[in-house]
């Protein structure tokens, strides 16, 4: 008898692909690109959005996984304060007493066959860091509801009981936070992966 291995499941995070044995997995950021339209952003402005965006997202999962040094000093200039940003996002992580289960992982549905990186997952809430200009973007709570499911079928959180949380961030460390609801984002984000299943990523 031949034995039978699973396919490995692997995350590229140069190219942002996610592989599972051989096979290319779409993911919400992929897939739900095809509706944003940054045509009207210069393309300089766009990619220091972009790198500003990962650098906030770099320190808060530091943060979040007890890694970051609060004495050190943070990178400011006339456009932005990090420090703020991060003793912004302390003080509402302390009010809301969280307690992550998951930060910045790698997450696999092998059902649906697309996998995602949740931000944070604190108890059976998972919860997605945006810029303030994001606040009321309806794709983030279907990129939150793909996310639930992905940690749905890894067993991190229980779907009857799953929350979906967004936190918004200026650049001078006010914070801002969205509730998304569940099965209307779930039911979108099956639309939108099915619809990209059938153009073949194109």
């Amino acid at each position: 008898m031949i034995a039978e291995h699973a396919a490995t499941f692997k995350y590229d995070p140069e190219k942002h692909e996610y592989w599972l044995g051989n096979q290319k997995l779409p993911h919400p950021t992929g897939v739900l690109a095809r509706w944003h339209d940054f045509s009207s952003i210069p393309p300089d402005k766009l990619f220091v959005a972009r790198e500003f965006g990962t650098t906030v997202h770099k320190y808060v999962a530091a943060f979040n996984n007890g890694t970051l040094d609060m004495d050190a000093k943070f990178p400011a200039d006339e456009t932005f304060d990090l420090g703020a940003i991060v003793k912004g996002w302390e003080k509402v992580y302390m009010e809301n007493v969280y307690a992550m289960s998951a930060v910045e992982k790698s997450l696999l549905n092998k059902e649906m066959r697309f996998a995602c990186t949740v931000d944070a997952i604190a108890g059976n809430t998972v919860i997605d860091f945006k810029p303030m200009s994001r606040l009321r973007d309806k794709l983030v709570g279907v990129q939150l509801a793909a996310n639930a499911l992905c940690a749905i079928s890894e067993g991190l959180v229980d779907m009857p009981n799953v929350h979906l949380v967004s936190w918004h961030y200026d650049s001078w460390g006010k914070w801002k936070k969205a509730i998304w609801p569940f099965k209307e984002n779930w039911e979108m984000w099956i639309h939108c992966l099915s619809a990209e299943n059938y153009l073949g990523g194109k």
